[in-house]
C-alpha cells in the first residue's frame, strides 16, 4: 500500500483550499491524491455556532494488487 499526507484549510463552507503534500508517496499518487481531495466537500468546522476556517490533514492510502 501507499500512503500520501496532505494538508489544508477547510474553508467555512467546507472546500478543501491550498491542498499540498505533508509526506509523499510518489509523485503519480501525490497528484492523484491532490486531485482527489481537491472533489471532497466536508460539513465546515463550527465555532460557536459559526463556519469558521481550520488547517487539516488527511491521509489517501493506494492499494497496488
Amino acid at each position: 500500500a501507499v500512503l500520501c499526507v496532505l494538508a489544508f484549510t477547510l474553508d467555512e463552507k467546507g472546500i478543501p483550499n491550498g491542498v499540498r503534500i505533508k509526506r509523499s508517496g510518489g509523485t503519480d499518487y501525490d497528484e492523484s491524491a491532490i486531485a482527489s481531495v481537491k472533489q471532497y466537500k466536508f460539513e465546515p468546522a463550527m465555532f460557536k455556532g459559526k463556519p469558521v476556517p481550520v488547517q487539516m490533514s488527511i491521509e489517501v492510502n493506494f492499494k497496488r494488487y
